[in-house]
């Protein structure tokens, strides 16, 4: 049997407590520590669209966010003129150490978002100046 606290423990070796940034957070729903799972939904959105001043990175504590399985669709539930106003006033986010150069460099400037396969631009054809962010 499956319990809750097993889902907790395979969840922190997933991704150890003690590695998150302050930033790092994650909603989960649970019963009791002994309560049977038979079944664990998982939602994970792995992009550099957030770091490229995307929606995920406009995404605030206390954002409400609907998640609707069957027809494959994450919303964040703020109106446009509230992300509008995020946009405007969220500084870019800060160029990691070591990414002045090679491959660090090379992915931040070229890697194109999910919805447009996670590609480098230049192995689709997709120039620069025409990238979604």
């Amino acid at each position: 049997m499956l319990t809750v606290a097993d889902v907790i423990g395979f969840l922190d070796q997933l991704a150890p407590p003690d590695l998150a940034a302050d930033w790092d957070n994650v909603g989960l729903l649970l019963g009791a520590r002994n309560a049977e799972v038979r079944r664990v939904m998982t939602c994970l959105t792995v992009t550099p669209e957030s770091a490229a001043g995307g929606p995920l990175g406009l995404v605030r504590t206390g954002d409400r966010i609907r998640l609707d399985v069957p027809a494959r669709r994450l919303e964040l539930l703020v109106d446009d003129a509230e992300l509008a106003r995020r946009a405007a006033t969220t500084p870019p986010p800060p160029v990691h150490a070591g990414a002045d150069r090679g491959y660090a460099r090379l992915f931040q400037q070229t890697v194109l978002q999910a919805d447009e396969g996670c590609d480098f631009d230049f192995m689709v054809g997709v120039p620069r100046a025409q990238r979604s962010t």
